[in-house]
């Protein structure tokens, strides 16, 4: 049986209107999901508010196209929605949805870790339905302490920025898709914070069968110093997009950190931090487990610059990486991201 959904109300996701046309749609394709000046297009939000509570209302008539209110119709006939809350290895709960085909298995699995805004998972819901047309299972998740107050989509916790916490809840995370949807394959599946997840949560437990990384970042301490020039703005802009204040969203370590970048001081120790949090520095187990690894980048609005995938990265297998996650069961392995000492 599914869990029981703990949304009674969508009605703080997005905008009051309530539905959205054809002509909205095709000029959000045109537009991106960056607005101009930095932030979230608002037309993207309402648009993955907009198919979560149809989703819930097991249909999207008078709200959505009919394209799109038969997408949504056909995936309720292939697939079960749930909302569960995923507790982590230190107490807090994550926000998360999936999908859980109805057809007998096995079925492989695409997680995917919301990137860095405030809205959570379901600003990319379109993305977990075509997923789940073509027969996957799907867990979307917050990543910890990112998303506005009181909305649904907020995950517990404070902001790691791709820290071992982090890499721990990632696990979590596939520890509990083993044991609710039991996927013949894991893959993982982000966009920006959440393209460096994805790529930290592979290298550390090897469970992770593929990745693929959009819009991603080998190195967060290159990206926002680079060359010994602090970019100061993307910073600012990033901050702005938690859903919260400093404060609220981060730990007091992490505040430090941010405190001393801003005032370009003790800045081989940000570097450190930033290390710590780059893909590029596990390449080495990413190579040692053979995960194919897709990256995808773009020169659309962003509110980080510069951002470069891993160097070094190895195909798997030698000269080609596989195209493609084997739906065939297998062992399910059980290495995984320890928890971190310190708590919050």
């Amino acid at each position: 049986m599914p869990q029981e959904n703990p949304f009674s109300s969508l009605d703080d996701f997005g905008s009051d209107d309530h539905g959205i046309t054809a002509a909205e749609i095709a000029q959000l394709s045109e537009d991106g999901v960056w607005a101009a000046d930095g932030t979230v297009h608002p037309v993207a939000v309402r648009l993955g508010r907009t198919l979560t509570v149809a989703l819930q209302n097991r249909g999207g008539d008078g709200t959505l196209p009919g394209d799109l209110s038969e997408t949504v119709r056909q995936v309720l006939g292939l697939a079960v929605p749930a909302y569960p809350r995923i507790e982590t290895s230190d107490g807090h709960k994550l926000s998360a949805f999936t999908l859980k085909q109805l057809a007998p298995g096995p079925h492989p699995l695409v997680v995917v870790p919301a990137g860095w805004h405030p809205f959570g998972w379901p600003l990319f819901m379109w993305a977990y339905l075509t997923l789940a047309r073509r027969g996957y299972h799907v867990l979307a998740y917050t990543p910890r302490g990112l998303g506005l107050p009181l909305l649904p989509s907020t995950s517990e916790g404070f902001i790691d920025v791709g820290g071992p916490y982090d890499w721990a809840d990632g696990s979590t995370v596939i520890d509990y898709a083993v044991d609710h949807l039991a996927p013949s394959a894991i893959g993982f599946f982000g966009e920006s914070y959440g393209s460096g997840i994805s790529q930290l949560v592979a290298a550390h437990d090897e469970r992770v069968d593929a990745v693929v990384a959009l819009s991603t970042w080998g190195n967060l301490g290159t990206s926002l110093y680079d060359h010994h020039t602090r970019h100061v703005k993307a910073v600012e802009a990033l901050l702005r997009l938690t859903g919260g204040p400093v404060e609220d969203k981060f730990d007091e370590e992490n505040r430090r950190i941010l405190a001393d970048f801003q005032a370009d001081r003790n800045m081989d120790a940000v570097v450190t931090w930033g290390n710590v949090r780059a893909p590029e520095s596990y390449v080495g187990l990413t190579n040692d487990h053979g995960t194919p690894t897709f990256f995808s980048k773009h020169l659309a609005r962003g509110p980080v610059p510069g951002q470069r995938g891993p160097d070094d990265l190895q195909p798997a297998g030698g000269a080609q990486a596989p195209q493609h996650v084997d739906r065939r069961p297998r062992r399910t392995r059980r290495r995984r991201a320890r928890p971190p000492g310190r708590r919050e």
